[in-house]
């Protein structure tokens, strides 16, 4: 019978480090979830963007999803658009990202007009996504500190 051979190690915690990774990653969560982002349009852009989200197809809750968009987009419509855009928190912008996906139409124009506003929206979620990276850093951080061990 081979004998197992148990080692004990000792974790060092540095409770200090652990609480300022905590506050920082509690300030980052609280300035994301207040974020909004600008999303390039033009007043024609806004006109065929309202256009296709009241066209779209949805399913069951995604119901809601288009509800919050169409709030959205009469909210800008009340307000105007503010230096060639129009800002929309991170939901807002995920969301319509995922209904222009399901989105069809035809012809040139629109598909012009559809892909115009389809890349104004992937760059307002590449800066999401830079966001997000970074909230992810710090969770890891986070989480290297509360195992005492030193984060990349």
């Amino acid at each position: 019978m081979a004998e197992e051979l148990i080692t004990e190690v000792e974790i060092e915690v540095d409770q200090k480090k652990i609480d300022e990774f905590q506050s920082v990653l509690d300030k980052k969560q609280e300035e994301l979830s207040k974020k909004v982002y600008a999303v390039s349009m033009t007043g024609k852009d806004l006109e065929v963007y309202d256009d296709i989200i009241s066209s779209l197809e949805w399913r069951g809750k995604e119901a809601l999803g288009i509800l919050e968009i169409t709030k959205k987009i009469e909210e800008t419509k009340n307000g105007g658009i503010k230096n060639g855009a129009i800002f929309m928190n991170a939901l807002e912008i995920e969301a319509t990202h995922y209904f222009l996906n399901k989105f069809s139409g035809k012809g040139k124009s629109l598909a012009n007009d559809f892909i115009r506003i389809f890349k104004s929206f992937e760059q307002a979620l590449t800066n999401i996504s830079m966001d997000n990276k970074e909230l992810d850093d710090l969770k890891k951080d986070l989480a290297a500190a509360q195992q005492g061990l030193k984060s990349e």
